[in-house]
């Protein structure tokens, strides 16, 4: 009975058929190492030309500070941070030029990474970290990290770390403390776990200016995107410094009340928004309301860590993401979530833009008249700080303070329970760091309610009657007719703007126009005055 079935012999013809063919076809070429010096990214590019013009100083320097508790074995932690900096090529580059155009060539692996060991009481340690840190890299002799260690006590150390951002961004910290941490356990006896070979941030550089031609299509959408825009107006310091380069800045931390961050991520998710967006949708509200401009930009960090081949590696993967919203219209607090929403999917949607051919493209339009740049503000939303969990000790964050700012004003929400290191109050925080100004902002705030117009929130406008009681020029009007037992008969205001009486002249006539200027209604925020 015939049958369908093959015999043997054809099932072993059709195997060795397979197997020739497999054979025949070409084997998969072997991924190319490359050797030598490599372009150095957009990222780096940055980094490179603000290094070159004067202008990096201690604001592109990344401190990592700890303070241990506990048996702390130097020789072993020299060890381990010797074998991290072999590891990773990107902490022992240098950066030179030629023909006009910088590169980055890594140099060999140190034999050994010496610790600087300094003798300190507890109390004494933040001056010696802030002057550590202030010291300045040279990237044409290579930024290998440098290690200082102050030794409070035999069991009590501060250890500080510093690197340079052309090397390192936020993700990369956390990358270097685990491994840190493996490579000292293994130094000290304790169990060697196998590291696999890390991705080298050379090939990254090299893979992303390979891909640079793709970049046109998202090129265009941020030219559309951005057409028109305009720095903030900010105001500018009461006494600028002698030194126009300078860059000081303060930093101000303010514990929230519990029920804030809570009420933020449920009214971010009734609209379907992070407690980022909601934060964020916060911040171009204060902007509004302090610069009286409607279409703002905030710049936010995006990352090009994506994919597994990017797992483990340490170098600048950073990106500015410019976040245009209008506010105008008056929109209650909800819609401006619901806008800031859809302006920051757009963003994502071409985050792998360099920013710098972002500017690139823009020209001119990329800076005020007066050279004003057009990302002043930016904002973000911090976890945990990291820190160096040695075994055997136990691990404190220490927060070194590099006095200057990269904006003009950057704010943050600390989502964490870890108290700031100035207040033994735990729970989120506002952070604020800014360069001096001229007009003092507050840090704290009540959730808002959904309804609330963005022009008429409570406490801003408390706010802003204590503002308006401080003389914003040398010649105050005024504005009002003074009523008996008025405490405050006067309120000061900009020139040529439209002036509303005090609240405790409410009863008096209607509100004197000084210039003959148009009421601005609810835009009573651009006269500097309260309202009615």
């Amino acid at each position: 009975m015939p049958t369908d079935t093959p015999t043997a012999a054809a099932l072993q013809e059709e195997l060795l058929r397979r197997a020739r063919s497999r054979a025949a076809r070409p084997a998969p070429a072997p991924e190319t190492v490359h050797h030598g010096p490599a372009p150095l990214s957009h990222a780096q590019r940055r980094m490179w030309l603000m290094d070159r013009l004067g202008q990096g100083g201690a604001s592109y320097s990344v401190p990592f500070a700890t303070r241990l508790r506990g048996p702390l074995d130097l020789d072993a932690l020299a060890s381990a941070l010797t074998a991290l900096v072999r590891r990773h090529e990107i902490l022992r580059t240098r950066y030179g030029q030629r023909d006009g155009e910088p590169y980055q060539e890594v140099l060999p692996a140190p034999e050994a990474m010496t610790l600087r060991v300094v003798e300190t009481a507890a109390d004494g340690a933040g001056a010696l970290l802030a002057e550590e840190a202030h010291r300045p890299f040279d990237l044409a002799a290579g930024p290998v990290p440098r290690a200082l260690v102050l030794r409070h006590g035999p069991q009590d150390h501060t250890v500080l770390l510093t690197f340079h951002h052309i090397a390192l961004d936020g993700a990369s910290l956390e990358t270097v403390a685990a491994e840190l941490a493996t490579l000292y356990t293994a130094a000290t006896g304790g169990p060697a776990a196998e590291q696999p070979a890390p991705p080298q941030y050379a090939d990254f550089a090299r893979r992303e200016q390979a891909a640079a031609d793709r970049l046109e299509q998202g090129l265009r959408h941020w030219e559309a995107r951005l057409d028109g825009i305009s720095p903030l107006r900010l105001p500018r310091p009461a006494q600028p410094p002698a030194d126009g380069g300078a860059r000081s800045a303060g930093t101000h931390t303010a514990p929230l009340d519990p029920r804030v961050p809570a009420a933020l991520r449920e009214l971010g998710r009734e609209h379907r928004a992070t407690l980022f967006t909601v934060a964020l949708a916060a911040g171009f509200a204060a902007l509004h309301r302090f610069t009286g401009q409607d279409d703002l930009v905030i710049g936010v960090a995006g990352s090009h860590r994506q994919g597994a081949e990017m797992r483990g590696l340490v170098g600048l993967c950073v990106n500015t993401l410019p976040v245009r919203v209008n506010t105008g219209g008056d929109p209650s607090f909800t819609s401006l979530v619901e806008r800031v929403r859809e302006a920051l999917l757009d963003a994502q949607q071409s985050r792998e833009v360099p920013f710098d051919l972002i500017l690139e493209r823009l020209g001119a339009a990329a800076r005020d008249t007066d050279g004003t740049a057009l990302i002043r503000v930016s904002a973000d939303v911090l976890g945990e700080p990291t820190t160096l969990r040695l075994p055997g000790t136990v691990s404190e964050y220490v927060e070194v303070g590099a006095d200057e700012a990269k904006f003009d004003l950057s704010f943050a929400v600390m989502d964490t329970d870890a108290p700031p290191a100035s207040s033994s109050t735990a729970g989120p925080r506002w952070t604020r760091k800014r360069r001096p100004l001229s007009v003092r902002t507050t840090a704290r705030c009540s959730p808002p309610s959904p309804t609330t117009q963005t022009c008429d929130c409570p406490s801003c406008r408390v706010r802003y009657r204590r503002r308006a009681t401080r003389p914003t020029h040398t010649r105050p009007r005024r504005c009002c007719a003074p009523t008996p037992g008025c405490p405050r008969p006067r309120c000061s205001h900009r020139p040529a703007a439209p002036c509303w009486p005090m609240p405790c002249c409410a009863g008096s006539a209607a509100p004197h126009r000084p210039n003959s200027a148009p009421v601005c209604g609810r835009r009573w925020l651009r006269s500097w005055c309260p309202p009615r």
